[in-house]
């Protein structure tokens, strides 16, 4: 009884497949396209790319909230390092945390970044690889409605 009640508890925490995320956006982080999961809910925002293994190439996720505000961000239960960018409501970039590593801790440490409307999570490097600058790099979407 002992390895079924452990087979299940492996198996309710096995990392998901990024096949299973829709990549059906498009946006432009200055002139590169990435295909992103949009989570633009307080339910989906939570969950963001916890459990996922690992990122397909120019692929990421969009976090939008509905105005800017202080918003705050960590890697709990997050699989694969990311960077984030983090834009302000005219889609400008505010602030890299490049290569944010995952978190397996109890308590893990928040990146709180103030006037943020929109947040990209990408695999880690994306930022470097890009010459990404705060303030230059701009965000662009088209068919997203906020």
């Amino acid at each position: 009884m002992l390895f079924i009640c452990l087979g299940l508890f492996a198996c309710a925490y096995q990392a998901d497949s990024a096949s299973e995320l829709q990549f059906e956006n498009i946006i432009w982080i200055d002139s590169v396209p990435v295909y992103v999961v949009v989570f633009d809910t307080p339910q989906t925002r939570a969950k963001g790319l916890m459990n996922v293994a690992e990122l397909p190439d120019n692929a990421g996720a969009l976090f939008v909230f509905d105005r800017a505000t202080t918003v705050s961000f960590w890697m709990k239960n997050t699989l694969t390092p990311l960077d984030l960018l983090f834009f302000d409501r005219e889609r400008r970039l505010l602030h890299i945390e490049p290569a944010v590593q995952p978190c397996k801790a109890v308590n893990c440490e928040h990146i709180t970044v103030h006037n943020t409307q929109f947040v990209v999570e990408v695999p880690s490097g994306f930022s470097e690889l890009q010459s990404l600058s705060v303030g230059r790099t701009v965000l662009t979407m088209v068919g997203l409605s906020k």
